[in-house]
């Protein structure tokens, strides 16, 4: 019982932070392929002992020089009887503008995962680092650099087939100044939510949903966003699905699961996303790379 009303005390708390935050200007970069995304859930799902992931989005024709590099890695201890596991990692975050301006984030990751039944499992934690924007220098201006505390806050609960992610993104509102404008990072609450149906002995969909939410500015970024996915499984190892961006494009994306190499298994998915004609970002085509390298034997739930 005391288990139970801490968890609901700290969505609560989490809720009402979002909502007493104050004016802000940029959000993070979000992927198509969100079920990969680390920012999303960093303690993640998973049930491995240590998963490495390496993401890719790079716009397309002459806009290349706008892309966004990903890495994480995760190590899960040994599940322990009645009272779950620990989970530590990192992340790193390369946000590239054209040839001037960089925006990077690096932080680490807790997460503590408890078992609540038999098939079920709760799970909380943070991730601390910081945010730099970058302006690299030029004919025109010097080398400018600022750095601010970039920390989000995640809970999970999930089974084999279900799984629920909350996550408070930038809690602390921070603010930079790397020149006369001032840069704050918003606040922003993301849920995730998504369950595998198994359709037959070799084949497997799992429908997915994705909203975040922030305070409303004048930016096309903030305010309300929803994403809806599908994937669907062949043969454990084939994987194909897509998904849509409320107001903004499609994501069509193909790929393979658990390939076996050695000891350990990757998985390899290639997305392309089309912009709608309701894109108030960037009318762009753009593509996402997404390996996941799985070290040693999965472990299944006991």
């Amino acid at each position: 019982m005391k288990k139970t009303a801490s968890i609901f005390l700290i969505v609560f708390s989490t809720i009402g932070l979002y909502y007493g935050q104050n004016e802000s200007f940029e959000l993070p970069v979000y992927y198509g392929q969100f079920f990969n995304d680390p920012q999303i859930n960093a303690i993640g799902f998973d049930n491995e002992n240590l998963i490495l992931t390496l993401g890719h989005q790079r716009n397309s024709n002459n806009f290349g020089g706008i892309n966004t590099t990903l890495f994480s890695g995760r190590y899960q201890t040994d599940a322990k009887k009645n009272s779950g596991h620990h989970t530590f990692g990192l992340q790193f975050v390369s946000d590239k503008e054209g040839f001037l301006i960089r925006r990077n984030r690096a932080g680490i990751t807790y997460g503590r995962h408890l078992k609540v039944s038999e098939k079920y499992n709760v799970a909380g934690g943070f991730t601390g680092g910081f945010y730099n924007f970058s302006i690299v220098s030029n004919d025109v201006t010097g080398g400018i650099s600022s750095y601010t505390f970039d920390g989000a806050f995640s809970l999970s609960f999930y089974s084999d087939k279900t799984r629920v992610g909350l996550t408070l993104n930038q809690m602390t509102n921070p603010t930079l100044q790397p020149l006369d404008q001032k840069i704050t990072l918003t606040r922003h609450l993301n849920t995730f939510v998504e369950h595998d149906f198994d359709v037959g002995e070799d084949f497997k969909i799992t429908p997915s949903a994705l909203g975040r939410f922030s305070k409303s500015t004048a930016s096309v970024f903030s305010g309300f966003y929803s994403a809806i996915g599908l994937r669907a499984l062949f043969q454990q190892h084939i994987l194909a699905g897509a998904s849509m961006e409320l107001d903004n494009g499609y994501y069509f994306f193909l790929g393979g699961v658990d390939i076996p190499f050695l000891s350990s298994r990757f998985d390899f998915n290639f997305s392309y996303f089309i912009p709608s004609l309701k894109n108030k970002r960037s009318y762009v085509n753009r593509y996402e790379i997404f390996i996941r390298y799985k070290l040693g034997a999965q472990r299944k739930s006991k």
